[in-house]
């Protein structure tokens, strides 16, 4: 259900009309532009007795359109009330028992701070857990480039933190990026969680702005390394067997001469610096949601999409199209489904059998299935 105005009014007739059970819990994806105040929101919502979990976007998706205001909400059933993981940051993170059995029927949705430390860390913590059975989709939240509290539930709003929701549906996933490799093989040799510090024993700045100058024909200095420098144009891709490189997105440059990420880097990664079209990122998106479209068993139920906020820099007016693309292929299903969804800070979940991951300029669609 979109909201075209996020108010906490509206959001509790939504709520209201929607009526979940006590099986179920309220995912309500919020846009930044004119958001409520999310602890007057949580503090009105935990008065009704209804769970719910949530997060601030850039922007939510209703069908093939971008909505820079309102919200996406919808009644999903859980096996457990979300559950929050604040403090993401601290240096000894270690998720607790997550007390769910994990089978290929468990879909966990999670909602992260997109501008947090400490996200690889913590999904290698639930993926130990929960493993291969189960299935995971969702994304960063928050606002690019200035890290506030994104992240609510009945217990509060939280910076540095993640909210899960084990919603006891079957996932079929699709991720895809369609960026090509432009230059690499590149080893990084220093890093510390997302900076990566050094590659092939060089400055890392120095490196990557030898490439990007020569591709792109204009200086790439610190002071205008992202917009007009156009780093955003310019992706690493971590290497990975059997599936597409998995980006980091390069945000700005330390006072050492290292590169911030929007996503953790380990030292001796393999990786590429990355180059993209509008042509092949609306072709992978078309490729992701039919991915997840054909995987689909039993009765589809929901259609989530988590697109990158970043990906808007390379297809600019293109974007309703990609969009467009993707809603085209759900539409397919056999519940002739309408997705729903948000622009996000990093996109969650796993390819195959890999490891439960943080993706750069990604869109991730899954379709939630029952019986």
């Amino acid at each position: 259900m979109y909201l075209p105005q996020a108010s906490v009014t509206e959001i509790l007739a939504a709520a209201s009309k929607l009526n979940p059970s006590a099986d179920e819990a309220l995912m309500i994806l919020v846009a930044e532009q004119n958001a409520p105040d999310l602890d007057v929101l949580r503090r009105a919502l935990a008065e009704k007795g209804v769970r719910f979990f949530g997060g601030i976007f850039p922007a939510v998706i209703a069908g093939a359109r971008t909505h820079l205001e309102g919200a996406i909400m919808t009644a999903l059933p859980v096996l457990a009330p979300p559950r929050v993981f604040p403090n993401l940051d601290h240096e000894d993170l270690v998720v607790p028992d997550l007390e769910i059995p994990a089978d290929d029927s468990l879909t966990v949705i999670l909602l992260v701070d997109g501008l947090g430390a400490g996200i690889p860390e913590f999904l290698a913590g639930v993926f130990g857990q929960l493993g291969p059975a189960a299935h995971y989709l969702g994304g960063g939240a928050g606002t690019p480039m200035t890290q506030r509290p994104c992240i609510f539930t009945a217990e509060g709003v939280f910076q540095n933190a993640a909210v899960l929701a084990f919603v006891p549906w079957r996932g079929s996933l699709g991720v895809q990026h369609g960026l090509k490799r432009l230059d690499g093989p590149i080893v990084v040799t220093a890093a510390h969680h997302n900076v990566v510090k050094e590659m092939n024993w060089r400055p890392a700045f120095e490196v990557y702005r030898a490439i990007v100058e020569r591709d792109a024909g204009h200086p790439l200095t610190p002071e205008n390394f992202y917009r007009e420098g156009r780093a955003w144009a310019y992706p690493f891709g971590l290497v990975r067997e059997g599936v597409e490189d998995v980006v980091r997105e390069p945000l700005l440059v330390t006072v050492d001469g290292g590169i911030q990420c929007g996503g953790g880097v380990p030292e001796n990664t393999v990786l590429h610096v990355m180059k993209g079209q509008s042509q092949d990122l609306i072709a992978a998106a078309r490729k992701a949601a039919e991915t997840a479209a054909r995987g689909a068993q039993g009765r589809p139920r929901y259609a989530l999409v988590c697109d990158c906020i970043s990906r808007q820099f390379f297809l600019g007016q293109h974007m309703a199209d990609e969009l467009e693309a993707v809603a085209r292929e759900v539409r397919k299903t056999d519940a002739g489904l309408e997705p729903e969804g948000m622009l996000t800070l990093g996109e969650i979940s796993s390819s195959g059998e890999s490891v439960l991951d943080f993706f750069n300029k990604t869109i991730v669609v899954g379709i939630l299935s029952d019986g």
